[in-house]
């Protein structure tokens, strides 16, 4: 099958984002992250509240997004995908994919324990290696809890909605982008 569009799942600091960063060096495609609907929302929203101008991006999406924003964005990204020549970033990517012809469905996976590491060592998160072990397994969770009730049962983390899975804790980057290009390529 040849794909017209990728959507790319990815557990938190798993190495998704350094994954798209060489895959748009390889290929021209526009590139549309669901999460960056939601920063230009909190922008917008944070103009509207100056009395809650400091309100981290993180705790807006937690305690301000609604479900239904939730699927509202999802949609919007759904429409992009269905043009094709995307490369979506989607917590909710086989969501998005679903009924759109063409789209390889990519989830980026790593251990807890590598996924905490990088954070510490990038900086990510402030804390203990448990404090932020803490922190990603929480984000992890609430996402699923989250599409589990909008979505009817959807878990993003369950490999069977994926084509293809990368542990990004046992190749290289570049190895990881070859094996999605070399995907992307087969006829």
């Amino acid at each position: 099958m040849k794909y017209n569009a990728l959507a790319i799942a990815g557990l938190p600091k798993s190495g998704k984002t350094a994954i798209i960063r060489e895959l748009k060096k390889s290929i021209d495609w526009k590139l549309v992250h669901v999460g960056g609907i939601f920063r230009k929302m909190h922008k917008e929203w944070k103009s509207k509240n100056p009395q809650k101008n400091k309100l981290s991006f993180e705790k807006y999406y937690e305690e301000i997004v609604t479900d239904k924003e939730v699927i509202e964005a999802n949609n919007r990204a759904k429409n992009k995908l269905k043009k094709g020549k995307i490369i979506l970033d989607s917590r909710f990517a086989s969501v998005n994919a679903k009924g759109v012809d063409s789209v390889l469905l990519i989830l980026i996976t790593a251990s807890l324990k590598i996924r905490t590491e990088r954070s510490l060592k990038a900086k990510a998160y402030k804390g203990s290696k448990s404090s932020v072990s803490k922190i990603l397994q929480d984000r992890e969770n609430e996402e699923v809890s989250r599409g589990k009730r909008i979505y009817g049962g959807f878990d993003y983390t369950n490999p069977k909605h994926y084509e293809l899975i990368l542990d990004t804790s046992k190749k290289t980057i570049q190895e990881e982008v070859k094996i999605i290009l070399d995907k992307l390529n087969k006829i």
